[in-house]
């Protein structure tokens, strides 16, 4: 319900569970009980009680320094609130725990990119291994930091520096991999239309931004049909 935004209706249903579980203990495992825990949290955030939901979190974590998702929900709200410096220690508190976690090292590049320490987003990229490194979300934020690492001065900007285009081709192939597991991830798709602007594929890149505003389903076959075409372009021209 709470995925469907019936959020009021969730909320009810999840008071009942609190209540019956309080009457007896017995009707939960332990695990069950920190699970809705952290789902009552959730809730409280979405509703906007931010103050409640965050002491939540915050308790959660006292209790079970391991439950990750309780840092990196502490980190999103510190970072919807302005507040990167605390952002960023959740973030980085998130990875200490077993395992590095590859969301949490995502979330913290992610972090260390919009304050533009590119250097620190690339080792957290690096840090999640071969497996991590095929996760949807650590492949979208790679991508990403590639594509912020691309020169701001103008005059760098001609779609005919080979070291440039090639950089761009990196991260549109990269968009691509997360569009392979998540066919309907916007994030990607509004990723492969700044790529195609920035090589110059204008009416591409326009169409791919237009679909993006009315949701990926519509753009996914146009879109690999013309991902395709300019990847042939910059097959031959690395050929010739």
């Amino acid at each position: 319900m709470y995925r469907a935004g019936a959020i009021g209706e969730a909320m009810a249903l999840m008071n009942e569970a609190e209540q019956s579980i309080k009457a007896d203990p017995s009707k939960a495992t332990a695990l069950q009980t920190i699970s809705m825990a952290y789902n009552m949290a959730r809730l409280q955030e979405a509703t906007g009680d931010l103050k409640n939901a965050q002491h939540m979190y915050r308790n959660l974590v006292q209790q079970f320094p391991g439950y990750i998702d309780c840092y990196l929900r502490l980190s999103a709200m510190a970072k919807a609130a302005g507040a990167m410096a605390e952002a960023q220690h959740w973030a980085a508190q998130a990875t200490q725990q077993a395992g590095g976690h590859v969301d949490a090292q995502a979330m913290l590049a992610t972090l260390h990119m919009e304050r533009g320490d590119l250097n620190a987003a690339r080792e957290c990229v690096g840090k999640v291994g071969a497996e991590g490194s095929k996760d949807p979300y650590m492949l979208l934020t790679h991508a990403n930091v590639v594509m912020a690492a691309l020169p701001a001065d103008k005059s760098a900007r001609s779609p005919a520096d080979k070291t440039r285009r090639d950089h761009i081709y990196k991260a549109l192939n990269i968009y691509r991999e997360v569009l392979k597991q998540q066919p309907d991830n916007i994030y990607a798709v509004n990723g492969l239309g700044t790529c195609l602007a920035e090589l110059g594929h204008m009416a591409a890149a326009k169409q791919t931004f237009d679909e993006v505003g009315q949701g990926a389903s519509g753009v996914l076959l146009v879109l690999c049909w013309l991902l395709n075409i300019v990847l042939g372009w910059w097959r031959l021209a690395c050929a010739m």
